[in-house]
């Protein structure tokens, strides 16, 4: 009788796994390893890797991408297809995966060269007119970027610009921002940006700028959701629209997002048992332990919601 109670407890906190189709990529431990997995419907599916670092899933095929293999204290990077390990070479770290007209789009950095890389099914590409790097996108078989513009004596810290299909349009008013995200919705091109030295959070929506002032130095997050505008971050606070709201959640300690239907999703940690996180998983602020993994000791570390 125990085991049943135990079994539907664990069932009860696991329902929004099930109510929504949600992908949760990251790793478990065994015998004192890393091991590549991801969770679904409640479910656990491991593969052959140590550790997710990005997720998407198109067409019921889940795609994947992260550390295949840690040796002699360098890590392999690869991507997966369905569990399918795919070489990235020269790669040292992913930030994120796309899959757009059946081609697999890998956003991450290369160590020799100074700034980000892209792989366009495991071909390394370089940033656009030696722009050193920023974030990507790719939607309809075009690519969007962001990128520094070259300093000049009227503006030496350059500024931001960001690329369509190689083409740069600068950014108004960009100086000392460093961007962190860049969406593309109905042919809108939103980028998300911030300047710690003024400590103002800035978007600008084709071109045009929206300022948000006393926003302090964060990670911050980008992301468009029924023409809705989100900044989130890793503090208390997040931005709809330039409007700024608090978490609601007390000890929220979530690392990773994603925004779906005007829901925000996190993932991360929300408190301790027998000196251990908890994995947790986050609908608005609403949390969810997912006790059915803890004792695979598994850290969430990306997120990925079907629309």
């Amino acid at each position: 009788m125990k085991k049943i109670i135990t079994f539907l407890i664990i069932l009860f906190m696991l329902f929004p796994l099930f109510a929504q189709t949600v992908y949760i990529g990251g790793s478990y431990l065994e015998n004192g390893q890393q091991k590549a997995s991801y969770i679904t419907d409640g479910v656990m599916t491991k593969i052959d890797g140590v550790r997710i670092d990005a997720i998407t899933v198109k067409n019921g095929i889940v795609y994947a991408a992260g550390i295949y293999r840690e040796v002699n204290n360098s890590r392999i990077y690869q991507y997966w297809i369905d569990g399918i390990p795919h070489e990235l070479p020269f790669c040292t770290s992913v930030t994120a995966i796309y899959v757009d007209n059946g081609n697999v789009y890998v956003h991450g950095s290369e160590g020799n060269y100074d700034g980000s890389s892209y792989w366009i099914n495991g071909r390394r590409n370089f940033w656009p007119d030696n722009s050193h790097g920023g974030y990507m996108n790719v939607v309809n078989g075009t690519f969007y970027f962001t990128g520094l513009n070259p300093a000049t004596r009227q503006n030496p810290s350059g500024g931001l610009s960001y690329f369509v299909n190689g083409a740069r349009t600068n950014l108004v008013n960009s100086s000392n921002f460093i961007a962190f995200g860049i969406e593309v919705v109905n042919s809108i091109i939103y980028v998300g940006a911030y300047n710690n030295q003024t400590r103002q959070l800035g978007y600008w929506v084709n071109g045009r700028l929206n300022i948000i002032n006393n926003a302090p130095n964060e990670i911050y997050y980008l992301f468009v959701s029924n023409s809705d505008v989100y900044i989130l971050s890793r503090g208390q606070h997040y931005w709809v629209n330039g409007n700024r709201h608090t978490y609601q959640t007390p000890g929220l300690s979530a690392h990773w997002f994603t925004v779906s239907n005007g829901k925000i999703y996190s993932i991360g940690h929300c408190h301790r048992h027998r000196q251990n996180q908890i994995p947790c998983y986050w609908v608005d602020d609403e949390h969810y332990e997912l006790n059915g993994f803890f004792e695979e000791r598994f850290t969430p570390r990306a997120i990925f919601v079907m629309d």
